[in-house]
């Protein structure tokens, strides 16, 4: 097996700040995705590289959710959709499962709602999240997808 090469702080510091995928620096590099990551942590521990911009979801999760439905599916997708709309990078899949989610609800007019009390259902197998007919006026999932198609395109650009 090859041995990865040695990259130089200052070269990989470059490549992260050109917003270079870690997959494609992984590839150069001929070291895993996660490799990159850790050396990034590094870096960014040593002051090398700026902090981490956190992404916030309040805008695509707007309810408070209860512990037990933080991990339920439709949280997960709303949370991919939120990270694609503000440019963060997620594997392929999971942004391509999430935008087709939210495509076939809103082409079948459909929105998402929470409810703490709500229980199981087709959505959701753990309660909480449920589907209810669109409001064209206050469409949450649709203004969601919009931002995440907007996200798309423009990392497109990049």
């Amino acid at each position: 097996m090859a041995r990865p090469r040695k990259v130089e702080d200052e070269v990989l510091v470059q490549m992260v700040l050109d917003e270079i995928p870690y997959a494609e620096i992984a590839s150069e590099v001929g070291v895993t995705i996660s490799g990159v990551n850790q050396r990034v942590r590094q870096l960014r521990r040593a002051g090398k590289l700026p902090p981490v911009k956190y992404v916030d979801h309040k805008w695509a999760i707007p309810w408070t959710i209860a512990t037990e439905h933080q991990k339920n599916r439709v949280a997960m997708y709303l949370r991919w959709l939120s990270r694609t709309a503000q440019g963060d990078e997620i594997l392929q899949e999971n942004r391509n499962t999430a935008l087709r989610w939210a495509q076939t609800l809103v082409d079948e007019n459909r929105d998402v709602d929470y409810d703490r009390d709500a229980p199981p259902n087709d959505l959701s197998k753990q309660g909480g999240f449920f589907l209810r007919e669109a409001d064209p006026e206050n469409w949450h999932l649709k203004m969601v997808l919009d931002k995440a198609k907007a996200g798309v395109l423009k990392n497109k650009k990049r």
